[in-house]
């Protein structure tokens, strides 16, 4: 399993690149046969290479006096129902070990927790839906205790095949400086990354593989590694809850879901903070308003480093001065946290894990495609098609259980509830975060289905190659137990031309074994010089 879900080697490619880059365009500058593309690669480097500050730049840290803090970070993992043994053990390990004793409550019976997760099937007249499993923390485990105080583990139904996890980790004091401090500041420098392009060749026509120089979008440098700390902070978590019991997405090495909570004290529509909300990822196309006091972005917007990374966590900002508080709240973080986890999350990260598994799946869809078609019609590859087929249908069926299960109407309603069933006549609102993986949903089960009917064809056909051979060998098979009781039949009729018949018999072999000899000793002496 690749650290932080690739993370850290993607980083590592990149920086190594640089240098590569970096060494090579600095030999350029004075290596180069023409003075025309020595001052070109002179030029190049001292615009792309030294840090330095950008030309044309913008104030992207917070306004003067306000605020904007990470409150909480929300994510959410898949367990497999035939699971639930291994994960009603992992959960009573994890109780009896880290149940967080940093707060006073009242402790559930492990007994009645258990007997609830076996009830969490709609199939029962009476059933649980959602389960709060606890408070827990990490404090004895130095990998991560520096970034998690505490975490609230919630156990969902998702349908009939799936239960999930769902976290709402709270940071230390210590981690939440070190964010702030990142989230607080401008940005000064200007950055190159480096990819690769096609360049022309010596040659009259054609090109070759080259670097390509990439200048850092500057507002999305915070972004960026924002995103990289709640990556890694994902995957120190789940690798340590995999001890306890497996999760879906983590076992793939895929990023699960999750949604960072933002408390703020700058009005979302203050013209003066728009550089310092593009700074956090936060996409102006794609966030909707719940209220005046609060709104949720559907993705984190990227640097183009991450371009070919189809999911970004979302973002979930709101006004402390605008949230009006309810009887029995004291505080709107929390206030805000409990309606979002009883009300609306689970149905969120619904739609969620759609859409990352729309993207695994598609891609495994796409392999099984090429290696069907790597098949061919002969008759030695019948079994080799066979265990494609099974692989296939065994890889497939987590997603055709997850998807195809009746759950994503009331889902639906559900999302629309949170934001009052407002649409845009031109944008991006909640619909789309609706839409575009119901869409990608059954387009897959589509390709799923098309593909699965080229299994059974390309197999009736070498069934029948098989047949026929099967049917060639029957009948050679055929005529030698022909001979054979004709050869027997005789023998009875006659009894005393057994012995002319065995001598005939034996010396037609003699001939056949003798022509054989003949011939091996005709091919040594012709290779033999």
């Amino acid at each position: 399993m690749l650290k932080n879900y690739g993370i850290e080697r993607k980083k590592f490619k990149e920086n190594i690149l640089y240098k590569i880059a970096q060494v090579e365009y600095f030999l350029l500058q004075y290596c180069a046969l023409s003075q025309g593309m020595r001052d070109y690669y002179k030029y190049t480097y001292k615009e792309h290479f030294p840090v330095h500050s950008p030309h044309f730049r913008e104030n992207y840290s917070i306004p003067e006096g306000k605020h904007c803090n990470p409150v909480c970070y929300v994510t959410s993992d898949l367990i497999l129902r035939e699971n639930l043994p291994q994960f009603k053990n992992g959960l009573v390990r994890l109780l009896k070990k880290h149940h967080s004793h940093k707060f006073l409550g009242v402790f559930r019976s492990i007994d009645e927790l258990l007997t609830s997760v076996e009830n969490m099937d709609d199939t029962l007249t009476w059933h649980y839906s959602c389960i709060d499993a606890g408070r827990f923390d990490f404090d004895t485990l130095p990998s991560i205790a520096p970034y998690i105080s505490y975490f609230d583990l919630h156990i969902r139904k998702i349908n009939n095949s799936f239960l999930s996890v769902e976290v709402y980790i709270y940071f230390t004091e210590q981690y939440i400086n070190e964010l702030q401090e990142i989230i607080n500041s401008d940005i000064t420098e200007q950055k190159t990354y480096i990819t690769y392009s096609l360049k022309k060749n010596e040659k009259r026509s054609g090109g070759r593989k080259a670097f390509a120089l990439c200048h850092y979008n500057i507002a999305n440098q915070k972004s960026d590694i924002l995103h990289e700390h709640m990556i890694s902070l994902k995957w120190r978590f789940y690798s340590i809850l995999q001890n306890f019991f497996p999760t879906v997405l983590h076992g793939f090495n895929v990023t699960p879901p999750g949604i960072l909570f933002y408390q703020t004290d700058i009005d979302f529509l203050d013209s003066s903070a728009i550089y310092f909300w593009r700074s956090l990822g936060f996409p102006i196309s794609e966030g909707q308003f719940i209220d005046e006091g609060r709104k949720l972005f559907f993705k984190t917007e990227l640097s183009y480093r991450y371009a070919k990374d189809t999911y970004s966590d979302m973002i979930f900002v709101y006004h402390d001065k605008k949230i009006a508080l309810e009887a029995g709240f004291l505080d709107p973080s929390y206030q805000i946290l409990h309606e979002f986890c009883w009300d609306y999350a689970c149905d969120i990260f619904k739609f969620q894990f759609l859409d990352i598994l729309n993207n695994y799946y598609s891609k495994a869809l796409v392999n099984y495609k090429h290696l069907l078609n790597k098949i061919k019609l002969k008759k030695s590859r019948i079994h080799h098609l066979l265990r494609l087929h099974y692989k296939f249908e065994r890889d497939m069926d987590l997603y055709m259980r997850f998807s195809s299960d009746d759950i994503w109407k009331q889902a639906a309603e559900n999302v629309a509830a949170l934001f009052n069933n407002k649409t845009f006549s031109s944008g991006f609102d909640y619909t789309y975060f609706i839409e575009i993986p119901l869409k990608s949903m059954k387009k897959i089960q589509g390709q799923y289905a098309v593909l699965t009917k080229d299994f059974e064809r390309k197999e009736a056909v070498l069934q029948h190659l098989e047949n026929y051979k099967h049917e060639t060998r029957n009948q050679r098979i055929n005529y030698i137990m022909l001979f054979i009781a004709i050869v027997t039949l005789v023998l009875l009729i006659f009894p005393e031309w057994s012995e002319s018949i065995a001598l005939c018999l034996t010396n037609i072999w003699t001939r056949i074994t003798s022509l054989f000899t003949e011939i091996k000793h005709a091919v040594l002496f012709s290779v033999v010089p």
